[in-house]
C-alpha cells in the first residue's frame, strides 16, 4: 500500500487509531498498539499496527498470542480441549480485527487456490 488510508476497508476501525482521521491518515508512517484481553476460558495479547518499509510502502501487522494463566496439572485428555479453546480465541480475535469485506476476500481467494474450489 502506498497510503495508510487504504487500510480503512481492510482493518476493523477500532484498530486504526489516527488512520481514522482524514487530515493525518496519509502522513502516518507507523502506528502500533497493544491490547491485553481476558475472556472466559483464555487470555490474549494483540499487537497490531502499521509498518513501513524504507521505500515507504505500508503494511499492517496483527500478532495474536492466546494463553491460559495459572498453573494446573497436566492432563493429557484435556490438551485437545485446551488447544481448541486457544485456537478459537485467536481466530475470533483475528476475525474481529478485519472488516467483513476483507474476510470474504480472503475466503474467496483461498478457494481459488484449491483444485475443485473447496478448501
Amino acid at each position: 500500500m502506498s497510503a495508510a488510508g487504504e487500510l480503512s476497508g481492510l482493518v476493523a476501525p477500532w484498530l486504526l487509531g489516527p488512520l481514522n482521521e482524514p487530515q493525518v491518515q496519509d502522513s502516518v508512517l507507523a502506528n502500533q498498539g497493544r491490547a491485553v484481553l481476558s475472556f472466559d476460558q483464555a487470555s490474549a495479547i494483540l499487537n497490531y499496527g502499521v509498518i513501513s518499509t524504507e521505500t515507504r510502502e505500508l503494511g499492517f501487522i496483527i500478532d495474536i498470542d492466546a494463553f491460559r494463566e495459572g498453573g494446573r496439572a497436566l492432563r493429557i485428555d484435556d490438551i485437545l480441549t485446551q488447544t481448541e479453546t486457544l485456537h478459537a480465541t485467536a481466530l475470533g480475535l483475528f476475525q474481529l480485527s478485519l472488516t467483513p469485506e476483507a474476510l470474504e476476500a480472503m475466503r474467496s481467494s483461498s478457494t481459488e487456490d484449491v483444485p475443485g474450489g473447496t478448501p
